[in-house]
């Protein structure tokens, strides 16, 4: 996978969030403001990109814990603490991209408005 995010193409449509991945030095940027670095990026990125490729907007944390694209170390009690830090910066800044827990071990990703996703930099897949 040459990019973490399409380009959305056409003119950006009313209510749309724009939401950047740099991937040189792993942080993501949504409408201008920064949100996250490193490897809590990672997880952002991961579900953000899910939403115009498959239409997705649910996860569990078993299957992003399996995920070898998201390079998250081997840690695993690490994961639901990055998944909070994660949810607390976006409600702290007021951006339109929340999470929310749905259950035991599930995470829905909510964005308001359309996202234009793109990504900066070189990325490297990891195989």
């Amino acid at each position: 996978m040459a990019e973490r995010f399409a380009l959305a193409s056409g003119p950006s449509p009313g209510g749309a969030s724009h939401i950047i991945h740099h991937a040189s030095d792993d942080s993501d940027f949504i409408d201008g403001r920064d949100v996250i670095k490193g490897v809590v990026s990672h997880l952002l990125a991961h579900m953000v990109d899910a939403y115009p490729r498959e239409g997705r907007i649910d996860f569990t944390n078993r299957e992003i814990r399996l995920s070898r694209s998201l390079r998250l170390p081997n840690i695993k009690d690490n994961l639901e603490t990055r998944l909070l830090l994660l949810q607390r910066r976006l409600d702290e800044k007021v951006l339109p991209a929340r999470l929310l827990r749905t259950g035991r071990g599930q995470i829905r990703l909510v964005l308001h408005g359309v996202p234009i996703l793109r990504t900066e930099g070189a990325f490297l897949p990891l195989g």
